[in-house]
């Protein structure tokens, strides 16, 4: 016999759960996951419009949140250098 689906939900969430970006209903756990969570969805659901709907606070959360969980200053510099190179006009680079 395994167990059912209504006991598994009375139980806590022992790990880390990072809902996928086309779901709306189920918050990330823990918490701290709210910034990339967010973020990674409005990214999602709005890629087909000219601007996505983010603050500028959303997007220094999620600077945050990726810089004080791995990322690191190189990929930091490569994506600002990015970004600038896109702002430009100028694809540069080796397409990657």
């Amino acid at each position: 016999m395994g167990v059912r689906q209504h006991e598994c939900a009375l139980r806590p969430l022992l790990g880390s759960l990072l809902p996928d970006p086309w779901n709306t209903t189920t918050a990330p756990h823990p918490e701290g996951l709210l910034p990339h969570c967010r973020f990674v969805q409005r990214n999602v659901q709005e890629h087909t419009n000219d601007r996505v709907p983010l603050s500028a606070g959303d997007y220094l959360g999620f600077l945050r949140f990726m810089m004080t969980h791995g990322m690191s200053a190189a990929t930091t510099r490569a994506i600002v250098e990015q970004l600038l190179r896109e702002r430009r006009g100028s694809r540069g680079g080796s397409g990657r």
